[in-house]
């Protein structure tokens, strides 16, 4: 009976153990989907599988948008003759420009 005793002894163990390890997994899943994904709804509430669901479709939808983007600097150098370096230098301008006129200058 002993021996039995010490078995089952031994795996609560292993079970406390993995319990640690999923709850720390899941805790460092939770805090990278509220960084990566903050506007997922109920985002702080969800289940695990849930946040690493967040976490691709903010992958995904950044993907998609770099693509669009490549499209559209494809579409400049074409059509104005522009280098990237001419496109990048023009939406930072831009940028700049849009950021001046929010701040009212």
């Amino acid at each position: 009976m002993t021996a039995h005793l010490e078995i089952v002894s031994a795996l609560n163990e292993q079970v406390a153990e993995l319990e640690r390890k999923y709850n720390k997994l899941a805790e460092r899943i939770r805090e990278i989907a509220l960084d990566i994904a903050p506007d997922y709804p109920r985002i702080g509430d969800v289940e695990p599988w849930e946040h690493l669901y967040a976490i691709e479709s903010s992958y995904t939808g950044t993907d998609a948008a770099n693509g669009d983007l490549y499209k559209l600097i494809t579409m400049m150098q074409e059509k104005l003759g522009w280098t990237s370096l001419e496109v990048v230098e023009f939406w930072e301008q831009s940028k700049a420009a849009v950021v001046a006129e929010e701040k009212g200058e």
